[in-house]
């Protein structure tokens, strides 16, 4: 998926030591988190705020973090509906 450019991942590194990073996919305007992980406290921040600015350019519309907590609402998000109706 990554060689078709749909997967996405970026890696926080502190001298020669992998400390976090987050991986999603983009559809579209779309972004969707998958997962991310941090060795270290906030180590995985910068790589989503990085991610965050680059799709941006790319014009996503919706990034979507698929988990509401401290950690992502102190990064700015904010949960938002689409209204589907079925």
């Amino acid at each position: 998926m990554h060689q078709l450019g749909v997967a996405h991942s970026v890696e926080v590194w502190h001298n020669t030591k992998l400390i976090g990073g987050p991986y999603g996919i983009n559809i579209g305007k779309i972004f969707c988190g998958e997962s991310m992980f941090s060795h270290v406290t906030d180590g995985s921040k910068y790589a989503l705020i990085a991610f965050y600015y680059h799709f941006l350019r790319f014009g996503v519309k919706l990034f979507d973090c698929q988990i509401i907590n401290a950690y992502t609402t102190s990064l700015g998000v904010k949960e938002r509906s689409l209204g589907y109706n079925f």
